[in-house]
Protein backbone atom coordinates (compact mmCIF):
# COMPACT_ATOMS: atom_id res chain seq x y z
CA UNK A 1 0.00 0.00 0.00
CA UNK A 2 1.26 3.34 -0.96
CA UNK A 3 2.24 5.62 2.00
CA UNK A 4 0.19 8.20 0.47
CA UNK A 5 -2.94 6.59 0.44
CA UNK A 6 -3.35 5.84 4.25
CA UNK A 7 -3.52 9.31 6.55
CA UNK A 8 -1.21 8.99 9.38
CA UNK A 9 0.86 6.49 8.14
CA UNK A 10 4.80 7.04 8.15
CA UNK A 11 7.04 4.43 6.96
CA UNK A 12 10.53 4.57 8.44
CA UNK A 13 13.79 6.58 6.21
CA UNK A 14 16.66 8.18 7.13
CA UNK A 15 15.09 10.68 9.02
CA UNK A 16 14.13 7.72 11.54
CA UNK A 17 17.63 7.05 12.50
CA UNK A 18 19.30 10.24 12.05
CA UNK A 19 16.62 12.88 13.69
CA UNK A 20 14.26 10.65 16.22
CA UNK A 21 12.89 13.37 17.58
CA UNK A 22 12.31 15.31 14.42
CA UNK A 23 10.86 12.26 12.61
CA UNK A 24 8.59 11.59 15.36
CA UNK A 25 7.54 15.38 15.68
CA UNK A 26 6.71 15.61 12.22
CA UNK A 27 4.48 12.98 12.04
CA UNK A 28 0.90 13.86 11.50
CA UNK A 29 -0.24 10.80 12.42
CA UNK A 30 0.22 7.78 14.69
CA UNK A 31 1.13 4.83 12.69
CA UNK A 32 4.91 3.40 12.41
CA UNK A 33 5.48 0.73 10.56
CA UNK A 34 7.82 -1.58 10.72
CA UNK A 35 9.36 -0.28 14.08
CA UNK A 36 11.83 -2.59 14.47
CA UNK A 37 14.12 -1.45 11.84
CA UNK A 38 14.39 1.84 13.69
CA UNK A 39 15.59 1.32 17.03
CA UNK A 40 16.90 4.97 17.26
CA UNK A 41 13.09 5.90 17.81
CA UNK A 42 12.59 3.77 20.80
CA UNK A 43 14.07 6.21 23.13
CA UNK A 44 12.41 9.37 21.46
CA UNK A 45 9.27 7.42 21.56
CA UNK A 46 9.70 7.04 25.28
CA UNK A 47 10.16 10.46 26.28
CA UNK A 48 6.97 11.77 24.26
CA UNK A 49 4.87 8.89 25.65
CA UNK A 50 6.38 10.19 28.93
CA UNK A 51 5.97 13.96 28.25
CA UNK A 52 2.04 13.10 27.18
CA UNK A 53 0.99 9.57 28.21
CA UNK A 54 -2.44 9.81 26.60
CA UNK A 55 -2.85 5.91 25.69
CA UNK A 56 -3.30 5.10 21.63
CA UNK A 57 -1.21 8.54 20.49
CA UNK A 58 1.46 5.65 17.99
CA UNK A 59 0.54 2.31 16.75
CA UNK A 60 3.76 0.32 16.28
CA UNK A 61 3.68 -2.49 13.89
CA UNK A 62 6.22 -5.17 13.81
CA UNK A 63 6.91 -8.02 12.16
CA UNK A 64 9.59 -9.06 14.83
CA UNK A 65 9.09 -10.12 18.28
CA UNK A 66 9.98 -6.46 19.66
CA UNK A 67 10.20 -7.78 23.68
CA UNK A 68 13.20 -10.07 22.15
CA UNK A 69 15.22 -6.41 21.17
CA UNK A 70 17.07 -5.61 24.34
CA UNK A 71 16.30 -1.61 23.89
CA UNK A 72 12.58 -2.19 23.58
CA UNK A 73 12.13 -3.94 26.79
CA UNK A 74 13.76 -1.18 28.71
CA UNK A 75 12.40 1.49 26.97
CA UNK A 76 8.95 0.82 26.60
CA UNK A 77 7.76 -1.28 29.11
CA UNK A 78 4.59 -0.19 30.81
CA UNK A 79 4.16 1.82 28.17
CA UNK A 80 2.97 0.05 25.42
CA UNK A 81 0.72 -2.99 24.43
CA UNK A 82 0.76 -6.12 22.32
CA UNK A 83 -1.36 -7.46 20.11
CA UNK A 84 -0.72 -10.76 18.30
CA UNK A 85 -2.85 -10.31 14.97
CA UNK A 86 -3.48 -14.24 13.43
CA UNK A 87 -2.93 -14.15 9.56
CA UNK A 88 -6.32 -13.40 7.56
CA UNK A 89 -7.97 -16.31 6.24
CA UNK A 90 -9.34 -16.64 2.35
CA UNK A 91 -12.61 -15.48 3.84
CA UNK A 92 -11.65 -12.39 5.38
CA UNK A 93 -10.96 -11.46 2.23
CA UNK A 94 -14.63 -11.03 1.32
CA UNK A 95 -16.01 -10.32 4.16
Amino acid sequence: MSEKRIKGYRSLDKAAQSDPVGFLRGMIGPIIDEIQRAPELLLALMESVNSHPRPGRFLLTASANLMTLPRVADSLAGRMEVVRLLPLAVSDWWA
